[in-house]
């Protein structure tokens, strides 16, 4: 492990380690590479039962003689690993690493398929490859095993993938990987802004403020179609976009109903491929967009319905302001007027002055309290503003109202 993990070796003393491993390795004219094969120990072997810690190491040495065996036309040589990780060093020929890109690809591919069907013909074991870029200096080594590490996690977002390349990471070119995660949050803010965008004007650039959330996932999908040749890039853009825009439905609700579960991306798009997964994604986002809108509608149900228990609780305090409303419900204030007006119809502040006036009809008529006890009891801390919004809204003044009430 010290020829690819020691990182201040140099040149000269991965030369002697690599006397000291012996093998078919070669010192010079080859480009090497590493391969990372993580093996699938919960059951195995052609009885198909769960595998003992002690037949584990056995098939893992098992595994490495297969390896060495399936790896001798490319000078393979391979050790333990961590876990269930086995680490091989691979050469090329220079003349062969640096031949056309379609040919090196293939080569790969080779080495890695080689790899999966060995492994799984002669021990029934199920392995995934990861694949680094390859180097003709020996030094560089501790970096190829950098990459293959890199490549080999993404079998965590593309089980179903069993050669994973370090190449694939690299070549998203105009397409970084953090570019890729900007433009699904914007489609992601387009679709949280679109019920309300009629009500509240929304912040962005000229830019976002032209297309609509349809036309955004447009032109994803065109990027997403020109990246369907190259599995391993395709598969961690859709991955990422999918996989948000699901979670979306749980930023809204906690439904775990049968609509929640159908659109859950590895059981949606279970057994299609990269062409058929994006012709796919468009009808997907149309049934994922009209649950998100059910969500969003019970979701500002249920706000609402705070408003209103907190107000209730509330009216009395005559310091209360619409940001401490908003604060319960964790809204900016011009949200929960907007979507109080939308779901009731009628002002926020309005409907805060209609529970005051209710109660203080409600005092005046069944009680015998002073104007200034029920001014302040119902949230106004001067008597005269009280009658003002009394008249103004019931049409009489207090004490005309309990003269009225009472019958004299």
């Amino acid at each position: 492990m010290e020829l690819v993990t020691a990182k201040e070796l140099h040149e000269k003393d991965c030369r002697e380690l690599l006397q000291d491993i012996g093998g078919p390795l070669k010192e010079q004219g080859a480009n090497c590479g590493i391969a990372i094969v993580h093996l699938d120990l919960t059951k195995g072997g052609f009885s198909q039962q769960e595998i003992t810690l002690r037949d584990r190491k056995l098939l893992k040495y098992a595994s490495i003689n297969i390896l060495e065996e399936s790896l001798s036309d490319w000078c393979g040589v391979a050790f333990n690993g961590f876990g269930n990780q086995l680490v091989c060093v691979i050469q090329l020929e220079a003349g062969e690493a640096a031949a056309a890109p379609q040919h090196l690809d293939s080569r790969l591919n080779l080495i890695g398929q080689t790899i999966v069907m060995n492994l799984k013909q002669y021990l029934n074991v199920t392995a995934t490859v990861g694949l680094s870029s390859l180097s003709a200096n020996l030094s560089m080594l501790p970096k190829l095993m950098e990459e293959a590490e890199a490549a080999i996690e993404w079998r965590k977002l593309h089980p179903d993938n069993r050669i994973l390349y370090y190449a694939d990471m690299a070549s998203l070119g105009n397409l970084r990987m953090m570019e890729w995660v900007a433009k699904v949050e914007v489609l992601v803010q387009k679709l949280k802004e679109e019920d309300r965008s009629d009500g509240l004007e929304q912040d962005g650039s000229p830019e976002e403020k032209t297309l609509s959330a349809g036309e955004e996932l447009q032109k994803m999908l065109a990027l997403l179609d020109g990246l369907t040749g190259s599995e391993g890039i395709f598969h961690s853009c859709f991955g990422i976009l999918v996989y948000r825009l699901y979670g979306l439905l749980f930023d809204y609700g906690h439904d775990k109903s049968d609509a929640f579960r159908r659109l859950d991306p590895d059981l949606y798009f279970r057994g299609m491929d990269p062409r058929a997964k994006a012709q796919a994604l468009a009808r997907y986002m149309q049934e994922l967009s009209a649950l998100l809108k059910t969500c969003i509608s019970e979701r500002d149900q249920t706000v609402v319905a705070r408003i209103k228990a907190f107000i209730q609780s509330h009216y009395g305090n005559h310091e209360l302001k619409i940001q401490d409303i908003a604060g319960e419900v964790h809204f900016s204030p011009a949200y929960i007027s907007y979507l109080f007006k939308k779901e009731t119809g009628a002002n926020l502040w309005d409907y805060v002055s209609e529970v005051r006036m209710e109660e203080a009809k409600r005092l005046l008529a069944g009680t015998d309290m002073k104007r200034y006890e029920i001014s302040y009891q119902v949230g106004y801390q001067s008597p005269e503003h009280f009658s003002r919004m009394f008249k103004r809204l019931e049409g009489v003044s207090p004490a005309d109202y309990r003269k009225a009430f009472r019958g004299n």
